[in-house]
């Protein structure tokens, strides 16, 4: 793939987080396509670490998973196919985070595959996906956002959308 086609791709996959952030009050501090090559990434989402550690509860674990790997799905679907490589960082994560990954087999890949699906559902939904083309676009012209402005850009994104 082209450099040009891997840094749309980045852009796509941190722009998935983000919006999952958003959407489920995880408050965004800053938004990069700015390769890190010394932590073999080619982006990042950060988020307030404080906040994100509190949302320990079933029903904010899975608002984390969703954050999580609403990345990986907002790449597949811009892509048209999965980045397992790509993924493997926010996968492992996603195995600390929650129990059920780090179950044995086939419950782990079971339950992954189910949370996958569930950020898949998430992306697909024509509201969010706005948002993260949106802020997708932003990110390929300027690499880098504040929380505050990638808040902005997803929002405006998203209110486009509603006014057609």
């Amino acid at each position: 793939m082209a450099k040009r086609a891997w840094i749309k791709a980045a852009a796509y996959h941190e722009a998935g987080h983000a919006v999952a952030a958003f959407e489920h009050g995880i408050r965004l501090i800053d938004v990069s396509i700015m390769p890190d090559w010394e932590g073999d990434s080619f982006g990042r989402v950060l988020v307030d670490g404080k906040r994100f550690c509190r949302v320990w509860g079933p029903k904010k674990r899975q608002a984390a998973l969703l954050h999580l790997l609403a990345g990986f799905a907002a790449e597949s679907k811009y892509r048209g196919r999965r980045n397992w490589v790509g993924a493997e960082r926010d996968i492992e994560h996603a195995r600390r985070l929650t129990p059920q990954l780090r179950a044995v087999e086939p419950v782990a890949t079971a339950y992954l595959l189910y949370i996958i699906a569930r950020a898949d559902a998430f992306v697909a939904q024509p509201r969010i996906w706005a948002g993260i083309e949106a802020l997708a676009t932003e990110l390929l012209a300027r690499e880098e956002l504040s929380g505050t402005e990638a808040i902005e850009t997803i929002v405006k994104g998203m209110n486009a959308l509603e006014a057609v």
